[in-house]
């Protein structure tokens, strides 16, 4: 991915730090914030929306429009061809040529939702036996 030396503007969907009573969604988003503002990336909006919940589609688009980039953070939400709205606003991403990564994934049973993969610029999972799967 190349981006010019200004910086990089980010929407985080699946911000876990919404459970709060886990130490270790905690500790995703914080390293995760904390990586990105090491390499230039300054997160605008971390969405803390539920994988089931409704999206307001209208919103999101005119939301999106101030980023480059949107991460999805995988965790503990990518099986069983759940979590349909989190693709929906990535193929949204997509469509307005922003970049598109997910990462810290797990990958699991996703039969009906395995064609997203296509939207990401990049995939990063936690576990190089899930990257198999998503590439299986």
């Amino acid at each position: 991915m190349t981006f010019t030396n200004r910086t990089i503007k980010a929407y985080i969907l699946n911000d876990t730090s919404r459970e709060k009573h886990h130490a270790g969604c905690l500790l995703v988003m914080k390293n995760l914030k904390t990586l990105c503002k090491k390499y230039g990336i300054e997160i605008l909006f971390s969405d803390k929306a539920l994988p089931d919940e409704n999206i307001d589609i209208i919103q999101f688009k005119e939301n999106i429009k101030r980023f480059d980039l949107l991460l999805l953070n995988g965790e503990g939400t990518l099986h069983h061809s759940r979590a349909t709205n989190f693709f929906e606003k990535c193929e949204i991403a997509k469509d307005l040529k922003k970049k598109v990564i997910l990462l810290n994934t797990v990958w699991q049973d996703n039969q009906n939702t395995e064609h997203y993969l296509e939207l990401f610029d990049l995939v990063r999972s936690a576990f190089i036996w899930r990257l198999r799967e998503i590439y299986s």
